[in-house]
């Protein structure tokens, strides 16, 4: 089965990633954990080359699920960066792992984790610049975070709990400005039963004054 689809464009063409249901494979029976995939397509929307299977972390046990995609431009190395939930059950960690530009992966690194000191879920990623951002909630403690890292993901420029109240948060998304970022996501924090709130991030990652 395959679910969870995810899209961006490199400004010709597109990558794809999604969450791979595993039923049954040769290698390990029915216990099979979800993996997530990569693909490239071209502006005719043709696929280029056949999909890959992109790496998780050091256990091959723990499913990976909720990918995101995003295309860092030629200040980042011209490449793909995919982030998505990596663990079974609670916690569940943060992976990044680069793509290049045809289609190579490159070694997974672990955004949260491991282990997670608390549960993260529904990853986002955005790319541009030098930067790589990312986004995802604590579904703990239902509240949305923020981080910036390097063009290697070697390096957090900085970390921000960006909501702080008692209702739930979660599904949050992210998109980059020339000199920021916009993160949005589901907050019941009116006692509504669902609104989307915004706040911005500058690139530094802290939040805009």
């Amino acid at each position: 089965y395959r679910r969870e689809p995810a899209i961006a464009s490199d400004g010709t063409g597109f990558g794809v990633v999604w969450r791979d249901d595993v039923v049954w494979r040769i290698d390990c029976g029915l216990d099979c954990p979800d993996r997530i995939r990569f693909a490239r397509l071209g502006s005719d929307t043709a696929r280029i080359g056949s999909s890959e299977e992109l790496p998780g972390g050091a256990s091959a046990s723990r499913t990976a699920s909720s990918p995101a995609i995003a295309w860092s431009g030629p200040e980042g190395g011209s490449r793909w960066g995919v982030a998505f939930s990596y663990g079974t059950g609670s916690p569940r960690d943060i992976v990044f792992v680069p793509v290049s530009s045809a289609g190579v992966a490159g070694a997974a690194r672990y955004i949260v984790g491991p282990p997670s000191a608390t549960d993260t879920i529904e990853p986002r990623i955005e790319g541009g610049g030098e930067l790589w951002a990312f986004s995802w909630t604590n579904p703990t403690t239902d509240e949305i975070y923020f981080a910036s890292y390097d063009r290697d993901v070697s390096t957090r420029y900085g970390l921000v709990q960006v909501t702080s109240n008692a209702p739930i948060s979660g599904q949050p998304d992210l998109a980059r400005s020339i000199t920021r970022y916009g993160v949005v996501w589901r907050d019941e924090q009116d006692g509504t039963d669902g609104d989307a709130w915004f706040d911005r991030m500058l690139c530094a990652g802290v939040p805009f004054p």
